[in-house]
């Protein structure tokens, strides 16, 4: 099975993330939606089953372009039912570190994607997105918290997510990373939300020009 995918939880995926998380998850990712420009090129790094492109499809009906890059085939197969309106969206089946565009974007989205990756694999592919946006571009960022100092149920709950995963889907990460530490090197943090008691954080960050 290919490390990184969650073929065999797609059908299931959203059913089991609201019975733990509620709305907490989908909420962290709609906050940061009204940092998308006007008709922008918009790069979605492991968007899970899609429904960020419904969201995205009823705030901005117009968007231009995106691009949406999905390691898990049975992900993709759900996201393209997705109500997406006018949106145009082209959906690529592949590992996001082996993804390369042929165009800049606007707005770069990575959805709950760095959780998946040990540490040296998520500086190279914060290295790697950042090449594909344009100056002052935005980067929108939610995930776990990595915080070292958490509750403990935090942590209980972050262990569980791991070994369960890690059974199913065969991540390659065996513990959380703070990878918004390599944005901060070269991006202005000008948004920042908690959800899920601090445990979900959503940032927006504005690429230094």
């Amino acid at each position: 099975m290919v490390n990184n995918s969650y073929d065999r939880v797609a059908r299931y995926y959203d059913f089991l993330k609201r019975i733990v998380f509620g709305n907490a998850i989908a909420a962290s990712e709609t906050g940061l939606l009204k940092f998308i420009p006007i008709n922008p090129r918009i790069l979605i790094a492991g968007g899970g089953t899609g429904e960020i492109l419904e969201k995205i499809a009823a705030l901005y009906p117009s968007a231009s372009y995106i691009t949406y890059v999905e390691i898990s085939e049975k992900m993709i197969d759900i996201s393209r039912k997705r109500n997406v309106g006018n949106l145009s969206i082209e959906f690529i089946v592949r590992p996001v570190e082996e993804f390369v565009p042929t165009a800049m974007y606007d707005v770069i989205i990575t959805p709950f994607l760095f959780d998946n990756f040990q540490t040296d694999k998520i500086g190279k592919i914060v290295h790697q997105l950042d090449g594909y946006l344009v100056p002052d571009g935005y980067w929108l960022y939610a995930d776990f918290n990595a915080d070292v100092i958490k509750p403990l149920w935090q942590k209980v709950l972050l262990k569980c997510m791991y070994m369960f995963f890690k059974s199913l889907s065969h991540i390659e990460a065996d513990s959380l990373v703070d990878a918004k530490v390599y944005l901060d090197e070269k991006y202005a943090r000008i948004f920042e939300a908690r959800f899920y008691a601090g445990f979900i954080r959503s940032y927006a960050f504005k690429k230094l020009g």
